[in-house]
């Protein structure tokens, strides 16, 4: 049987809409749009009484590419390259991908700096578990397993023989 065009019917065409909406890293319009519908007066006090630092890491989130960091150098002690490359990518990663990761950064990174806060480097072990180890007086740890190749091991991965040893 031959397929005819004569029962199908064509949808017009919608233009797109050029009004967009709230962007996440516009925390004061976002607050404001939730205040209008929202109308509680409770609200509608703590909206009104933002900090001006609210401000400043909207603006900073909206202009990541001027304000871009490296995220592992402030935060990590040097380590190989391999896993070095490894955990930089995905810091990068959710720090361009994610407003409230880079809201985070960006705010830890100015406190340190304009109040002159040493800040305590983590460092890098490889181990066959995932654990954090952060001790009064003493260092920061974070303790990742990696394979053969480098790559972070998933944390439900129990293959003993593909994960290397801290000597290694």
């Amino acid at each position: 049987m031959p397929i005819t065009l004569e029962h199908i019917a064509a949808k017009p065409l919608q233009e797109n809409s050029k009004a967009k909406g709230v962007r996440t890293w516009d925390t004061i319009q976002y607050l404001s749009a939730l205040d209008k519908a929202c109308q509680d007066t409770v609200f509608h006090e703590q909206v009104s009484n933002l900090p001006k630092e609210y401000t400043r890491l909207d603006e900073m989130a909206r202009d990541e590419k001027e304000y871009s960091l490296n995220i592992f150098d402030f935060f990590f002690e040097p380590t190989a390259d391999i896993i070095c490359d490894d955990i930089k990518s995905t810091l990068d990663f959710y720090y361009s991908n994610s407003p409230t990761f880079r809201r985070l950064v960006n705010y830890k990174v100015n406190h340190s700096i304009n109040n002159d806060i040493d800040t305590s480097k983590c460092e890098v072990k490889v181990s066959p578990n995932y654990s954090y180890e952060n001790t009064e007086g003493s260092g920061v740890y974070l303790s990742l397993p990696f394979d053969k190749k480098g790559f972070l091991v998933d944390p439900e991965f129990h293959d003993c023989e593909t994960r290397i040893t801290s000597e290694k």
